[in-house]
């Protein structure tokens, strides 16, 4: 068996004695409030992992050991108040929406060297509880931080190509957190920027914002 949908039901726990050769597992909207300690084991096989919408609160620092090849994590709309630490350092993917953060710890993310896609939108953040380096990683591809509660922009690594801030109180657009320094070989490579639904206009944008974001092909504000 590869394949182990159960999606929409009633368990309390992650099942056990699990084939080795799955490959994907999708238990979301269950039941399941923690992940003890050995409970992926064996399944070094397994690439895809739907946790979402369960009542998740706590892994143990071996809940997630074995998974050597996770590629997609979606722990959105659980009950987590910070990030989850030992996530498998093979995560590509990792969707944590919804879950209510008290906010981001400084290596939140420290070890996912090959993370592209990051998910946190409707998680309650605010500019104090994002750290200057959270999101420094030069793998990142994607990041959604909708729908929170951020009053100025961010900083991001230069090589982002899609955020996603809208819905938020963004009133201050600051180029540090796109470019860290001026001339021609600092620019971001940032191809899609939202920032609609937040308290600032198009023409409250710095007047050199295109030299930072030289690259961009849409700018929604």
């Amino acid at each position: 068996m590869r394949y182990l949908f159960a999606n929409h039901n009633s368990l309390s726990a992650v099942p056990m004695g699990l084939p080795a050769g799955l490959r994907q597992l999708r238990l979301a909207h269950n039941n399941i409030s923690s992940i003890g300690a050995g409970t992926f084991q064996g399944l070094q096989n397994l690439t895809v992992l739907l946790l979402q919408g369960n009542h998740l609160q706590t892994i143990e620092p071996k809940g997630l050991a074995g998974l050597l090849n996770l590629d997609l994590l979606d722990m959105g709309d659980n009950r987590f108040k910070s990030v989850p630490m030992h996530l498998p350092p093979s995560v590509q993917q990792l969707y944590l929406s919804g879950n209510a953060f008290s906010g981001l710890g400084e290596s939140s993310f420290a070890g996912l060297v090959r993370l592209k896609y990051l998910r946190l939108s409707r998680c309650g953040l605010q500019d104090t509880g994002v750290p200057t380096q959270v999101f420094n990683m030069s793998t990142l591809v994607e990041l959604d931080l909708s729908y929170n509660r951020l009053a100025v922009t961010p900083t991001v690594p230069t090589s982002l190509q899609y955020l996603y801030l809208e819905a938020n109180e963004i009133q201050e657009f600051k180029l540090s957190s796109f470019c860290r320094d001026q001339g021609p070989q600092s620019y971001s490579r940032m191809r899609i920027l939202r920032m609609d639904g937040n308290k600032m206009s198009y023409s409250q944008l710095p007047l050199d914002w295109v030299y930072c974001l030289r690259v961009l092909h849409n700018i929604f504000v």
